[in-house]
């Protein structure tokens, strides 16, 4: 959850992923998130209207980007306003590469152009020196400083938004 809010950020989008931080209790590291008002997509009458796209696009990039194996209708939420919001993050970035991907969002968007604002915030994120080089202590931290799986995964992740910036458009899904 945690890593999935500090992509976020990263990105530029704003309050899609509810803050989450890391707490110890009895010895055990693990993640608290705020509470979040609103209802799973799956209760929504016609949720594709009710939501704020852009706000759904970047869902589907944190899931393209985390490789997320595990977002379906019961783990995004339209809040108030239509802002959406993911939770449950906790199948992303697999060791293995050919693990199978899982997002409805991504689904949703599959080949379409990425909106001007989500692709924007892309541009910007993928050229920041000092925005990449924090992502890159967060995948150390979670995954271990010197991890050749840490450096594998976030070589997938560095590929995986330059994709998405150069072609201006989600991958077919």
């Amino acid at each position: 959850e945690w890593l999935a809010g500090f992509v976020e950020k990263f990105l530029g989008a704003d309050h899609i992923v509810p803050p989450t931080v890391l707490r110890e209790v009895d010895g055990q590291t693990g993640s608290v998130q705020a509470w979040v008002e609103g209802a799973p997509i799956s209760r929504a009458a016609d949720w594709s209207a009710d939501i704020n796209q852009d706000d759904l696009q970047y869902i589907a990039v944190i899931d393209w980007l985390l490789a997320n194996g595990d977002r379906h209708r019961e783990n995004f939420f339209v809040g108030k306003e239509g802002h959406a919001y993911a939770i449950d993050h906790g199948f992303i970035l697999p060791l293995r590469q050919e693990s199978k991907l899982r997002s409805f969002p991504l689904r949703f968007f599959s080949n379409q152009d990425l909106s001007p604002r989500v692709l924007e915030t892309l541009k910007r994120a993928s050229s920041s020196d000092a925005g990449m080089h924090m992502v890159e202590d967060a995948f150390a931290f979670i995954f271990g400083q010197n991890s050749g799986v840490a450096k594998s995964i976030l070589d997938r992740f560095k590929i995986r938004l330059a994709e998405l910036v150069e072609m201006k458009k989600f991958p077919d899904y």
